[in-house]
């Protein structure tokens, strides 16, 4: 029963609602000035990072270009081991079809080493070189 003769006070809106257009007209300018300013910051952080992307773009560009190059070096490679492994098949099946081929050129090669090794000078030490004729050294 006490609860029910409290009486509350009743808010001051009118009071308030007078000043509020003011306070909402200042706070809205102050927005438009504070929100040009975060606009422009945004814009160069925006140019910041476009000139960043574009700097990895082309350190990309020129790595996919490397990759490619070395790519192309590794096919040529490739083909080359391809072409010399196609000349030994060649040249093992006519050895094998004509078995004189092989003794002849085992011969040609012991022949190249034998002319190779006789342009060869060769110097050997004598012991009795070392002597002079008087015997003195």
């Amino acid at each position: 029963t006490r609860l029910k003769n409290i009486n509350r006070r009743k808010p001051s809106h009118a009071h308030s609602q007078a000043q509020q257009p003011q306070a909402q007209n200042a706070s809205i300018a102050s927005c438009v000035e504070v929100g040009k300013f975060g606009m422009e910051e945004e814009v160069e952080r925006l140019k910041r990072d476009k000139n960043v992307l574009m700097q990895e773009l082309i350190r990309l560009r020129q790595q996919q270009q490397e990759s490619d190059n070395q790519l192309q070096i590794l096919g040529n490679r490739l083909q080359g081991m391809e072409n010399r492994q196609k000349l030994m098949m060649s040249f093992l099946a006519k050895a094998m079809q004509s078995p004189g081929l092989f003794s002849q050129l085992m011969q040609q090669n012991e022949n190249n080493h034998h002319i190779a090794g006789l342009n060869k000078k060769r110097r050997f030490f004598r012991q009795d070189q070392s002597a002079t004729p008087d015997g003195q050294m």
